[in-house]
């Protein structure tokens, strides 16, 4: 049984985490101001992401993109999960959702066999398109979701890792399966 001199201590530990953290907000990268340079990098590596995600699928026959993989998802939901994700990563961070993102998500959802590369690639455009109306207000406000603080920074870093994650599942299934 904890003496009231251990639960003390175990309360000022947990007081010392909780300062810590909100310390560690201030200090963490994610909530400095999106400098401009920074955004072009971004915003380039976004472009890239995009188009080595087309280039996969578009290289992977209807079979492949629809086989069951001994565990986790098909890898066409995959691209759909990643689809449905990025807005919400630039929603959250005060970036804003693309016009015509709903219809575009819908069309990569009801794609054909050889057509979810086009309605991708139209869609990763939209998405790109937003990004070029990020303006300096944008760079350097704070959004408060919840719990959870969003700048724009952390919605590109967000934007970035996600489909990059999700590129690198699919890549390595494909090699497991050579």
């Amino acid at each position: 049984m904890p003496t009231p001199r251990s639960r003390l201590r175990s309360q000022r530990t947990l007081w010392r985490g909780r300062l810590s953290a909100r310390a560690t907000r201030r200090r963490s990268p994610d909530f400095e101001p999106l400098t401009p340079e920074d955004e072009s990098t971004y915003r380039h590596r976004f472009q890239w992401l995009g188009e080595e995600i087309l280039s996969l699928i578009e290289r992977m026959p209807e079979t492949q993109l629809a086989a069951q993989p001994s565990k986790g998802r098909l890898p066409r939901d995959i691209v759909t999960h990643i689809a449905n994700s990025e807005p919400e990563y630039f929603r959250a961070s005060g970036i804003g959702k693309p016009e015509g993102v709903k219809d575009a998500l819908q069309a990569i959802e009801g794609a054909q066999a050889g057509a979810l590369g086009p309605r991708l690639a139209h869609f990763w455009q939209l998405l790109d398109a937003q990004l070029a109306r990020i303006t300096p207000e944008v760079r350097t406000a704070q959004v408060q979701r919840g719990e959870k603080l969003w700048t724009a920074r952390r919605g590109f870093r967000r934007a970035l890792e996600h489909p990059w994650e999700h590129l690198r599942e699919v890549q390595r299934r494909l090699v497991d399966r050579a």
